[in-house]
């Protein structure tokens, strides 16, 4: 939202004077790091679609015997364990996903002693981070919102 400055409450007037800052490490152990986290969290990422994945094949296909109301609450148990892995992940993805892209910006094209003095991408790259707060109340918001539905069937 835009704001004029004349807006903010005097006790806050100083931060707009600071400066923000955007640090990398030079090394190259972070490829070293990341050529071994990728494959770890890729691999659990992998694995949890694919067991939601063989849930949703059992409850389509392997429960045809069964009656509709048994196979109607699998679907909506497994419709609320996607939104609660899906809605609260995303401030963990786009953060990261930002911040990850600034890192090869930095390092492969702009070089990290530029990127480093603009202030502009330091202050973009704190309010990248900032939602990941956000997970706890997202995740019981989700919780919450899924009973409400319930309850109105």
């Amino acid at each position: 939202a835009y704001y004029r400055r004349s807006d903010a409450p005097v006790t806050v007037l100083w931060v707009h004077e600071k400066a923000s800052y955007l640090f990398f490490r030079r090394s190259t152990s972070i490829f070293i790091e990341g050529s071994i986290v990728a494959p770890l969290a890729g691999g659990n990422l992998i694995v949890t679609v694919l067991m939601l994945v063989q849930t949703l094949h059992e409850i389509r296909h392997g429960m045809k015997n069964s009656s509709a109301a048994p196979r109607k609450y699998q679907e909506r148990a497994l419709t609320a364990l996607k939104l609660q892995g899906i809605v609260p992940s995303w401030v963990y993805v786009i953060p990261f996903g930002y911040m990850f892209g600034l890192f090869l910006y930095a390092y492969f094209i702009a070089g990290f002693d530029s990127t480093s003095e603009n202030h502009i991408l330091g202050a973009i790259s704190a309010f990248a981070i900032a939602p990941i707060q956000w997970h706890t109340f997202l995740h019981s918001l989700t919780i919450v919102l899924l009973r409400i539905g319930r309850r109105f069937e």
